[in-house]
């Protein structure tokens, strides 16, 4: 189990990120990256129906963390799609008040699943047993009855994956805020001309880069999701890039060896011809 849904989700990650090329726009790449996950998320989903698991850590495990991944993801570009539709059209005080009342409602969202929100974010364990295996307790599940999966899965599992999203899109509109606050309106971050036609992956070896030389302050994910803004991509799991970019066989830094030759060759063409730009 635990092996096909890594592999779901790393074939869910590649096509997110050629989404994020091809996307002209927030809505339309909010729309496309939603569809897509909600099809692996039914994948995921159909695939564990007749699944006997191992043992009780690979049920934990999948009810814990691998199936919120997904359903947070989901969710996240659920929400981003209506923010996105719903933006108002007007100045830019207009659109960040707008954005401060989403951002309220996600926030009280957070407030009423305080229990499960502290619960995941101080790693606690000791009632996993009771919530993240296929059969949660019953006295539990009807308390959180409003949150329950559609198609009857583990309330506990689909309710994490939406508070990690509430999360991220909290995270979000703060960052929005922020822009449309300096004077920039929301609507206008659409049409600057920068795109990100790189990798994921090589924005997280420049995040990595920018952070481990001590050229910017703030932790690793600060750094990443600035990146992510600026260039309009949503971050994943950086953390496992890191890991995988230890163990390249060549160079693990592909993407600072390919900037550092690429700047090389253009100041030798520079040098050969001055009006080089």
């Amino acid at each position: 189990m635990i092996s096909f849904a890594q592999e779901l989700e790393r074939r869910m990650l590649d096509q997110l990120e050629e989404i994020t090329r091809q996307a002209e726009t927030d809505l339309q790449q909010a729309e496309r990256s939603y569809l897509l996950i909600r099809g692996c998320l039914r994948e995921l989903t159909d695939f564990g129906r007749d699944y006997v698991f191992k043992d009780r850590k690979e049920e934990l495990t999948f009810y814990k963390e691998v199936k919120p991944k997904f359903v947070r993801e989901w969710f996240f570009y659920c929400r981003l799609f209506s923010l996105e539709a719903s933006m108002p059209v007007g100045s830019s005080e207009q659109q960040a008040c707008w954005m401060k009342r989403q951002l309220e409602e996600l926030n009280q969202y957070l407030t009423d699943n305080q229990f499960l929100y502290l619960y995941s974010r101080s790693g606690q364990t000791y009632m996993d047993e009771q919530l993240f295996v296929a059969e949660p307790a019953d006295a539990l599940v009807l308390m959180y009855a409003r949150d329950s999966e559609p198609d009857g899965g583990n309330t506990f599992s689909y309710l994490l994956g939406k508070i990690q999203a509430a999360e991220d899109l909290a995270a979000y509109l703060l960052r929005r805020i922020a822009l449309t606050s300096q004077g920039e309106p929301a609507a206008e971050l659409d049409k600057q001309e920068v795109h990100w036609d790189g990798s994921l992956a090589q924005l997280y070896e420049i995040g990595y880069g920018l952070f481990t030389a001590g050229l910017v302050r703030g932790t690793v994910k600060s750094v990443i999701e600035r990146l992510g803004y600026a260039f309009a991509v949503k971050p994943g799991n950086y953390y496992r890039y890191m890991l995988n970019m230890r163990i390249r066989k060549k160079s693990p830094t592909q993407c600072l060896d390919l900037m550092t030759s690429s700047l090389l060759e253009y100041m030798r063409q520079a040098d050969l011809d001055p009006k080089y730009k």
